[in-house]
């Protein structure tokens, strides 16, 4: 067996390459709608649940990032009040709808929604929630996964069958990707990474368009520089 580290790098380097080639078009498309909604004045918000949380607070208010940006905050759904009982919340319908109904989103805003299964109630409901409301709706999620699965009551769907537009980040289902000897289950989650790269590459090419259009973005400099 090959060792579990430079397989993990490996897969991570080879999923990169892959989305780099196979999702372009797609983060072209987000990059877009985004750089429109900010430059009209417009809002872009993100929403996570458990772990995607750290995705979702990977572009707001940090070093290189777009200002435009913010995330949906809510303490259970970030793990902050522990993981059963965000895995539960998760899972809650009506829940979503709640938070977009809290948030603020109107027609011409941005929602960009981080669920790796993209089966569970909230990211679903709130992703339809914000639809109704005209605003325009990006999912990050792994495409195999939610494929492999049926969408979880009362979820009416998966993130990737609703969504504007999917960012796909490749994931295996599971997420997990590498063999280790000797432990009952894979190790080596790729979805975090992937998907930070994939919220980044979308990030930079919406400030690149609204350049384009003759605006200037507001990127965050580090408070250490």
């Amino acid at each position: 067996m090959t060792p579990p580290i430079p397989t993990y790098f490996d897969t991570l380097q080879r999923l990169l390459t892959e989305v780099q080639r196979d999702e372009a078009d797609n983060i072209d498309r987000a990059a877009r709608m985004i750089a429109t909604a900010i430059g009209a004045g417009g809002q872009v918000k993100l929403l996570g649940t458990g772990h995607s949380y750290a995705l979702a607070i990977e572009l707001a208010g940090r070093a290189g990032g777009l200002m435009d940006l913010a995330v949906i905050h809510d303490a259970v759904l970030s793990m902050a009040e522990g993981l059963g009982k965000s895995t539960a919340t998760e899972r809650l319908g009506g829940y979503g709808a709640i938070l977009i109904e809290q948030s603020g989103l109107r027609a011409g805003d941005v929602l960009v929604v981080i669920s790796n299964s993209g089966r569970n109630a909230v990211p679903v409901e709130a992703l339809l929630a914000a639809q109704a409301r005209g605003v325009g709706t990006v999912a990050l999620t792994s495409v195999a996964h939610s494929r492999s699965t049926p969408p979880r009551p009362p979820a009416p769907g998966r993130l990737c069958d609703l969504a504007d537009i999917v960012l796909d980040n490749h994931g295996l289902p599971g997420d997990a990707a590498v063999a280790v000897a000797g432990v009952a289950h894979p190790l080596g989650p790729t979805s975090t990474v992937v998907g930070a790269a994939i919220l980044n590459a979308v990030s930079m090419r919406a400030a690149e368009l609204l350049v384009e259009s003759g605006q200037q973005p507001a990127v965050y400099l580090s408070a250490n520089v």
